[in-house]
């Protein structure tokens, strides 16, 4: 979705910067698209998992645009998901079988990663009130820090156990 993400830029306006780190196929295209699009800034890997985290915190919002018709999605939830939820900004993110129902109660739905619905729903999230956007980042983090932290998967387990 980073393709798709990235053309999606094209139709929002200045008030948006796309933040991008990591590495992968796409650092080419991502790098291209850095140069023509100063909104668009890649920063690789960063320094250090602090400063990631850093950087999540920073943002306006969180994105994970992981392809739903990928036959790979049906079997993983994305480990960043917990991150970006803990950061306490609104999370975007598609719909893709690995991640549970419950979750899409404190995320914000990506029906698809076409570029004109990701700016629709980037412009919807960015045009909240700063209030209503933590609130939703806050409902996010709390959701993750109490349901799903060790103590909590831990009792899960054994009572699937029992």
């Amino acid at each position: 979705g980073i393709r798709e993400l990235l053309d999606a830029m094209t139709l929002l306006d200045d008030r948006y910067e796309l933040w991008l780190t990591g590495n992968g196929n796409a650092v080419p295209l991502i790098e291209e698209r850095a140069k023509t699009d100063p909104r668009i800034q890649f920063y690789g890997f960063l320094p250090s998992r602090l400063d990631l985290l850093k950087k999540q915190r920073e943002a306006t919002m969180l994105i994970s645009t992981r392809d739903p018709k990928e036959p790979a999605s049906a079997y993983c939830f994305p480990s960043k998901i917990f991150e970006y939820m803990v950061s306490g900004n609104p999370v975007l993110s598609t719909r893709i079988k690995g991640i549970p129902d419950e979750y899409f109660d404190y995320l914000v739905e990506l029906p698809d990663i076409e570029p004109e619905t990701l700016s629709e729903i980037i412009r919807n999230v960015g045009e909240m009130s700063c209030v209503d956007r933590k609130i939703l980042g806050n409902n996010s983090r709390e959701f993750v820090l109490k349901n799903k932290n060790n103590v909590a998967q831990m009792k899960r387990v054994l009572e699937f156990i029992s």
